[in-house]
């Protein structure tokens, strides 16, 4: 998902992005353009974006980032950002599944080695559904967690494990 994001971002016309957010770019140099930041009352011009790096920053508000991050600031998910960046730039979205397995594998065997022990994501069988994830190692049992053989249907998700943070 990281190479997707990266391919993402660097194929994208930064200029064209906020264009079509209705934003109008004011030239300060080759590379720096500035706007009003649609994220406040903005009466002079209060943001900058640098069209080399594709990154944004709001010096009102302290806030900033990629055009994903401007995306998630209107209230629109990562997963969804992700897409419509993506879309622009005429790349497929990928949806995870056997295929792509083993880099989740990575990601969950790295997060269980940072102490996590679960998270909810997306799911792959079905793009408006969320599963809930549970990590463990070997035999190590999670307190309160049952293992679930698909394909069964779970109406209300079960209750939180005993004992673990996020």
């Amino acid at each position: 998902m990281r190479e997707y994001r990266d391919m993402a971002l660097e194929r994208l016309d930064v200029e064209r992005f906020f264009a079509g957010q209705g934003i109008q770019l004011k030239r300060l140099n080759e590379q720096e353009y500035r706007f009003r930041c649609p994220f406040h009352d903005d009466q002079e011009a209060s943001a900058n974006v640098n069209l080399k790096t594709g990154l944004w920053y709001c010096h009102t508000e302290n806030i900033g980032g990629t055009a994903i991050d401007f995306l998630m600031r209107q209230g629109v998910s990562y997963r969804e950002a992700l897409a419509r960046v993506g879309e622009m730039v005429g790349l497929p979205v990928p949806t995870p599944g056997r295929a792509t397995w083993p880099p989740f594998q990575d990601v969950g065997e790295q997060l269980w080695r940072e102490g996590w022990r679960g998270l909810v994501a997306p799911s792959a069988a079905r793009p408006i559904g969320t599963t809930l994830c549970l990590f463990w190692q070997g035999e190590q049992e999670i307190d309160g967690a049952e293992p679930q053989p698909p394909p069964r249907r779970i109406d209300e998700p079960p209750a939180p494990p005993r004992g673990m943070t996020t």
